[in-house]
C-alpha cells in the first residue's frame, strides 16, 4: 500500500485530493484532463504513424 503521496499515480492522487464533505466537480475534472492531456497530445504526434502501421499490418497477409 502506497504510503507517501509523492508515489501516488494519478487517478489515486486524483480521489485522494477530493475532500470527504464538499464534492468538487471543477478540480476533479482539472485533475483528470491533466492526467489525459499528455497521452492526447503523444496520440496526436504518432497518429500518422500509428495509422501506417495498421494499414500496413492489413495488407501483409
Amino acid at each position: 500500500m502506497l504510503q507517501q503521496e509523492a508515489a501516488f499515480t494519478l487517478p489515486v492522487g486524483i480521489v485522494a485530493m477530493q475532500p470527504t464533505q464538499v464534492f468538487q466537480p471543477g478540480a476533479e475534472m482539472a485533475g483528470t484532463l491533466l492526467a489525459v492531456l499528455p497521452l492526447f497530445i503523444v496520440f496526436l504526434v504518432l497518429q500518422e504513424h500509428l495509422v501506417n502501421a495498421v494499414q500496413a499490418q492489413g495488407t501483409v497477409g
